[in-house]
């Protein structure tokens, strides 16, 4: 049985568990419908008006509950799905009984044709039925062979490379239908509901059902008024939502929505225009070159190439060269998406162009369809990217005190209070968007207020996109280093070097230009070479392939005639290993047209060009000199290669392995590559450091390289000393080891800590460096044995720290993967000053990213969409840098190519959390306004009537909630961190302690009522409650209420240091003036229309102004003055937390990188530099 599907027991034969050890792991629970339940179910229905609908709606798996039973899974009719977070979902098993499907489970997932037999002769399975469900848009069957349901793989999954070459020849039309039935149509479809279906499905959720019982309630209770217009109101933001719905999913629906046609092979080079929904895994398709194509599926090249923009996926402009999948001597090699993505055309990228031989067909094998390609995928990410007693007393009847019971429930819970708190983030977001920076998940927005630790990636986001070339080093005869050469086409003469320099590319023409990396184009156009079109060369017709040529006119002495003439040097690149970031080079097959021999030419990092050399062709400062180009910031690629023997022909050549032709290469010289740092960086990482935000560099460049840049943007502070973490996997003893003291056989994994050098200034440095080694370290090492030898000099460093955090720990990719894998607490103690992690994969950034988000930080990934999809994704932020003005890959895209991005979004993330805080605080106080009003009230045998329910609510509570979270961000990001927690000690301290004080002044302004001379008590008739509403005991609460509203709203209003003062939000500030004015209004002097528009009873015994009027005015501000002090010099003061620490016995911190500091701080050995820690 397949690992990932296991059932639990014999005895539990519904339940399964799927995905077994991946993310996605979750149980299936089989069951089986049953009539009798069925038709209890309906009974009930009907007994409760509909009523169990709604709460079935609302869980489904209820309704499975009630009228199915627990069967075998291969029975059941439903599953019920609980994935690792106890989410549950309900999925119907799908039964299909149809003749179309000719083929079997098995023959289905074979790579078998069936070419060579008629249709007719096809083999009828034993059984033809298909069982599946659909669980996130991915299908998994019934397997009677494992008696579970599987995961429907294609052929990324387990299939062999030379597999898709050979054996995939095209299907016929019957075996294709059977095959489409069983894996679904090649379709992303996002379902747009029509507006009935959208307004029902809204008006059935719980938010919706509340505001129905509470307008149901407030017509029973005769507040016809309000509840019409609380109706209106709702309808109208329903419909707005319903329309921004529908356009949403219409423009989801529109981008990932095809209808084209494509050609399909038939077999036997035969070919059938068929719609690209019929494509199913394993058709062979043709790729026209006719026009500008989007990939439909994701296919594996066969042969010819193609030119792709990538954009869509991951947010790089340039476009992307494919390549046929390369046949492989290992018969067992499996494709793999990631490994071969050269050879791979994904699924919503544009073919902009397409190359073979005479206009032969371009063609590829389909891999993946649907929701399984890589579209579909992030596809599912986006879509998946919302005084009782006191009545009972008084004699009310048993009806009313339910309905005043239920109405104060719909006071306490403001049904406008979701609606306010998303306030604040789309204004946010319209913000950003003024800034050129796009959010396609605005809930991030508030997640980026919480940021504590900041990821970047080096090329193209630190530094500048394009690589300057500053030269190349040549190596002489006699195996030293030379003078830099700055001037190629020039200064450098046509040897290997030039060549390697000239073909060692992946480059192609393009609309009249060269496309390809940039760093390929700076290197070749160095040359002065020229780059000839294939399809005008004769080596095409000779080979019937694709052949790049390039061309250099050399000077040579003519034969005949005692002069110079121009005689063109042509070299044809006949095959390419494309560059690969595990393997982190790349090389090329190449043929000089007047020569015999093949040429190999290799280009990549130092280190892994080194282990492919020959030891005597390496000059033997090989590694000092890389230590002063990469130590001063340069990027250092190595160049190489060899002669082929002349016995290998053309034909023989193609034959050749990767690891044939990347053997016992010759050692060229060094390719000098500058980086500018942006000049926005800097100044950037400042600001962060300085509110106190961690920064670290993750990037696929040399170490020493990424230090000096990190040492001249300032995440490596200028006083640290920084400390290089070798981590080493088992491996065999190696004869210098024998001081190591060990008993077996081979040398366990190890730590060591090796303190860094500075860096030395080239602009003085002493030009013999070039020919000799005058600095003074260990010459010793083996470089042969350079997996862990030779990434950094051997120093002996006797360190003094003055203190803890004046060391930064810095690693590679190699060391990043052994510390985590043998060395799993020291990992986490090393993240907590990690700043520097170079030569870094794609998976291992993202796990990076992963493993601090695992210890407590809140982090954010800043790359430019390329190579940092994985952890863009994977960071609570990704902030990509991409001219695209909404790239799938991540959150936040800015068109802004800088990092001055990250510091907008944590300002707004910031001022849009404590907006949320905030509006949620005064909706909170809002509702506990009028639910101590409706209580004191209630004592009294009456209510606020419905006018002045419409002036709170209407008036001072939505203009005030709409313009209160306009706030802009500050300008500055503060060291202190804004509360992370909605529910948290200290905000619901501030609640408590604001109600306590409006309770006290409504309660006071009843006893001062009570005591005026005029005052009548009201003598409520508990039968007709709605007719005391008019009493000075309302007028009296409702007057002092309307500026308890007003003054909690400027109180939460905050401003700095997360937000920009209160003075500058103009509309709010006049809102509040206008509605202060004219409660004091209608408080003072109201004239008698109000009086009675707002059912207000007059507090004296004539019109004339009073002292009691002036009195409620002075209580206001009075309140004014007490909730504002009790906010800004009790709650948000550092006393009052450290208190209520106290309070909540916090001792230990909550973060675990908090906990693992405490504990490093009383660690007096700690770093470790001069030891080396064993794996025992």
């Amino acid at each position: 049985m397949n690992d990932n599907y296991v059932l639990l027991s014999p005895g539990q034969k519904n339940i399964q568990v799927i995905n077994k050890g991946q993310d996605d792991e979750a149980f299936c629970f089989g069951y089986k419908t049953h009539l009798f339940f069925q038709i209890l179910y309906y009974l009930i229905i009907i007994i409760s008006l509909g009523l169990l609908v709604i709460v079935f709606y609302w869980k489904p798996e209820w309704k499975v509950y009630f009228t199915c039973r627990k069967s075998d899974l291969s029975q059941a009719d439903y599953v019920v799905v609980r994935d690792g977070y106890n989410q549950i979902f309900v999925v119907q098993v799908i039964d299909i009984k149809d003749q179309s499907i000719t083929l079997s489970i098995e023959q289905n997932l074979s790579s078998n044709t069936y070419q060579n037999s008629a249709e007719s002769n096809i083999e009828e399975p034993t059984d033809n039925n298909l069982k599946y469900f659909i669980y996130h848009a991915l299908r998994y069957y019934w397997s009677n062979q494992t008696r579970a349901f599987e995961k429907l793989h294609a052929l990324d999954y387990s299939t062999p490379c030379n597999s898709l070459l050979r054996e995939y020849k095209g299907y016929s039309a019957l075996v294709q239908n059977s095959k489409l039935q069983f894996y679904g149509p090649n379709s992303i479809e996002v379902e747009v509901k029509s507006y009935f279906r959208l307004f029902f499905e809204e008006i059935l959720t719980p938010f919706y059902i509340f505001q129905i019982a509470a307008c149901t309630l407030w017509m029973i209770d005769e507040y016809y008024l309000y509840a019409i217009c609380i109706i209106v109101i709702s309808l109208i933001s329903m419909i707005l939502s319903l329309v921004e719905t529908k356009r949403q999913a219409q423009t989801l629906h529109d981008m990932v929505k095809t209808n084209n046609r494509i050609n399909v092979c038939r077999g036997n080079d035969t070919f059938e225009e068929i719609p690209t929904e019929k494509l199913v895994p394993g058709d062979i398709i043709e790729i026209p070159a006719s026009h500008e194509m989007v990939m439909t599926c994701d296919a594996v090249l066969l042969n010819g190439n193609c030119i792709l923009n990538e954009s869509m996926l991951t947010g790089e402009s340039v476009p992307v060269i494919k390549t046929p999948l390369p046949h492989s001597e290992n018969e067992n090699e499996i494709y793999n998406v990631e490994t071969h993505k050269r050879s791979t055309l994904f699924n919503g990228t544009k073919v902009v162009q397409t190359r073979n031989y005479e206009g032969s067909r371009v063609l590829a094998v389909v891999v993946r369809t649907g929701f399984s390609t890589s579209k579909g995928e992030l596809v599912k990410i986006i879509g998946m990217t919302y005084g009782i007693v006191i009545l009972a007393k008084q004699g009310v009847k048993f009806e009313d005190l339910i309905i005043r019971a239920l109405d104060i429930v719909t006071i306490v819970v403001p049904p406008a209070l979701p609606a306010a708190m998303t306030v604040g983030t789309v204004y946010a977001q319209n913000r950003l968007k003024k800034k050129s920076i796009y959010c396609i998940s605005p809930p991030r927005i508030n997640v980026g207020g919480k940021l504590k630790l900041i990821c970047f990636d080096k090329t193209g986001t630190l530094t500048e996109d394009g690589l300057d070339l500053w030269g190349v080093v040549d190596v002489d005869e006699n195996k030293h280093f030379k003078h830099p050469i700055h001037n190629i086409s020039n200064d450098l003469k046509d040897d290997n070097l030039l060549r390697c320099l000239a073909t060692c590319h992946s480059l192609t023409r393009f609309n009249g230009g060269l496309t390809g990396d940039p760093l390929d184009i700076k290197m070749f156009e160095s040359t002065k070479w020229q780059f000839i079109d294939e399809h005008l060369t004769p080596v095409n017709s000779k080979f019937e392939q694709v052949t790049p040529i390039v061309r250099h006119n050399k000077r040579r002495r003519s034969s005949t005639q005692n002069r110079d003439e121009q005689q063109p040097n042509e070299i044809a690149i006949v095959k390419q290993f494309t560059f690969s970031s595990s393997m982190l080079r790349m090389s090329v097959l190449c043929k000089a047209l007047d020569e015999n021999q093949m040429h190999v030419y290799s280009k990549g990092a130092p280190e892994k060009i080194a282990e492919l050399c020959k030891k005597e062709t390496l000059p033997h400062n090989f590694y000092d000199m890389l230590k002063i180009y990469t130590a001063n910031g340069y990027r250092v690629i190595a160049l190489a290669g060899k002669k082929l023997d002349e016995s290998i022909s053309w034909a023989n050549s193609l034959k050749l392995t990767r690891d044939l032709i990347e053997s016992d290469l010759d050692f060229y010289g060094f390719l000098i590559m500058q980086n500018m740092i942006k000049p926005e960086t800097t100044p950037v990482i400042n600001e962060l450091k300085n509110a106190g935000l961690a920064t670290v560099m993750v990037t696929g460049d040399n170490l020493l390289t990424a230090l000096c840049v990190g040492r001249k943007c300032g995440i490596v502070p200028k006083n640290n000393k920084v400390i290089f973490v070798e981590a080493h996997p088992p491996e065999e003893p190696h004869e210098e080891q024998d001081q190591v003291n060990i008993n077996s056989r081979t040398v366990p994994a190890r730590i060591e800590w090796k303190l860094a050098e500075d860096s030395i200034d080239l602009d003085n440095m002493d030009v013999d460096l070039h020919t000799t080694s005058t600095i003074n370290i260990n010459n010793n090492n083996d470089i042969n044995n350079t997996s862990y030898q030779n990434t950094y000099p051997d120093i002996q460093t006797v360190i003094d720290f003055t203190g803890k955090s004046s060391f930064t720990f810095a690693m590679t990719g190699h060391s990043f993967g052994a510390l985590r894998k043998y060395f799993p607490e020291v990992f986490e103690k090393v993240l907590l000053n990690g700043a520097i992690y170079a030569r870094m994969s794609p998976d291992q950034k993202a796990q990076l990213v992963e493993h601090l988000i695992s210890i407590g930080y809140g982090v954010s990934m800043c790359g430019d969409g390329a190579n940092d999809c994985s952890a863009l994704k994977a960071a609570h932020v990704g902030i990509s840098l991409s001219e695209a003005e909404a790239s799938v890959a991540s959150p936040f895209t800015s068109k802004i190519q800088n990092i001055s991005c990250v510091p907008e979004v944590i300002k707004e993330g910031r001022a849009a959390l404590v907006t949320s805080f905030g509006v949620f605080k005064y909706m909170a106080l809002y509702s506990m306004i009028q639910f101590i009003s409706v209580l004191i009230l209630y004592a009294y045998m009456t209510n606020l009537a419905d006018p002045q329910f419409l002036y709170v609510d209407l008036f001072l509570i939505t203009p005030v909630a709409v313009f209160m979270s306009a706030n802009k961000a500050y300008e500055k990001i503060s060291v202190k961190r804004p509360l992370g927690s909605l529910v948290g000690f200290v905000n619901i301290c501030s609640i408590i302690f604001q109600i306590i004080l409006v309770g006290i002044f409504q309660v006071g302004i009843i006893a001062y009522v009570s005591v005026q001379p005029w005052y009548v008590r009201n003598k409520g008739d508990p039968d007709h409650f709605k007719k005391n509403n008019k009493s000075m005991e309302g007028t009296a609460i409702f007057l002092i209420s309307t500026f308890q509203y007003v003054v909690m709203a400027f109180v939460y209003s905050k401003g700095p240091p997360y937000r920009q003062p209160i003075t500058k939000n103009f509309l709010f500030v006049f809102g509040l003036i206008i509605l202060t004015a004219i409660n004091i209004w209608i408080t003072v002097s109201p004239i008698d229309s109000i009086v009675d528009l707002l059912s207000m009873k007059k507090l004296d015994s004539d019109n004339s102004l009073s002292i009691f009027r002036f009195t409620i005015v002075g209580l206001a501000v009075i309140f004014f003055v007490l909730s504002y002090a009790l906010e800004d010099s009790v709650v948000d003061t550092e006393w009052f937390k450290n208190v209520s620490k106290k309070i909540t016995r916090k001792k230990e911190p909550k973060n675990k990188y908090k906990k693992i500091q405490k504990l490093l701080d009383n660690d007096p050995q700690w770093p470790y530099v001069d030891k080396i820690i064993f794996n025992n």
